[in-house]
């Protein structure tokens, strides 16, 4: 974490600099003109980014406030129940209470209002989002003790409908501010490329913003693959458990390395239906059903 203050210390001290620019340098095609129309498109969703930027955060802190400290001093969850349902949400605030800083530093800085360059900043933070690929990976698992405790009832189910009454909360469910993380990550490349459709070639942002556009899909990409290599993972070892591989020379491990092709993957889920053996064999080896057999 270190790092990440270290970067918000640099968007802090140099914001002011960043957000000059030598005109005289850009494209002869592009002028600017805050009262353009295109301008006035590009400034509405710089906007758009900052204000939601500040809403998530707040929502963050919400869960914070409204979920896990009180389940924690309740004594009924316990803190190995706590991080799988929350995971590295502390992270998460860290991480976007600079992200949300930044932006509003840009904006502070910037003169009449008008914010030029904005995606010098989304790109330094953007790289810093990297606990995401932890929390969304297990986010499955704790959406399933979720589920499970609430369908049983009982005081773990009393105790969430409690802190869900929270009037901050405004009727939402914990199941709805756990899925707030993986939304906010996917909006990004969308957020940015409504920027980048409003910054034209020879804009001094131009080059930044198709930067920034790369980089939240190259972190969505991230946590997808990190998202499959769990479940992956989680199903491996769930056939661990329940498969029985007797008679084998040497014990087979599913969720490990090959020889060759590297770590293990499970192809293919589905329910078996057992056929009669002709019609099986046929349609292994040749790909059809076989003719029925007459009277």
């Amino acid at each position: 974490m270190q790092n990440i203050s270290q970067t918000a210390y640099i968007t802090d001290e140099r914001d002011q600099h960043k957000n000059t620019y030598d005109y005289s340098r850009s494209s002869e095609s592009w002028q600017f003109s805050p009262s353009s129309p295109l301008e006035q498109k590009r400034q509405s969703v710089i906007q758009e980014i900052i204000a939601t930027e500040a809403t998530y955060l707040k929502e963050l802190l919400l869960v914070e406030q409204a979920f896990i400290s009180p389940m924690r001093a309740s004594g009924i969850i316990t803190e190995k129940q706590l991080d799988l349902l929350f995971a590295n949400w502390n992270e998460l605030i860290l991480v976007n209470s600079y992200f949300n800083k930044a932006l509003k530093v840009r904006r502070m800085n910037s003169s009449g209002g008008v914010i030029t360059m904005i995606a010098d900043v989304l790109c330094q933070q953007i790289s810093q989002l990297t606990p995401y690929l932890r929390f969304c990976s297990i986010q499955i698992r704790g959406a399933t003790l979720l589920g499970e405790k609430c369908a049983a009832g009982g005081a773990w189910a009393d105790l969430v409908k409690h802190c869900q009454e929270h009037p901050a909360v405004q009727g939402l469910t914990l199941t709805a501010f756990l899925l707030k993380p993986m939304q906010r990550i996917t909006r990004y490349p969308l957020l940015i490329k409504q920027l980048l459709k409003y910054t034209p070639e020879g804009h001094p942002d131009n080059f930044n913003t198709q930067e920034a556009l790369s980089a939240s899909e190259t972190l969505c990409a991230q946590v997808n693959e990190a998202v499959s290599h769990r479940d992956n993972t989680d199903k491996l070892e769930f056939m661990q458990r329940h498969v029985t591989c007797e008679g084998l020379q040497e014990r087979l491990v599913f969720n490990s390395l090959t020889n060759i092709l590297g770590p293990r993957k499970l192809l293919h889920t589905g329910v078996l239906h057992k056929l009669p053996y002709l019609e099986v064999t046929w349609r292994l080896f040749w790909g059809s059903t076989p003719p029925r057999p007459g009277p």
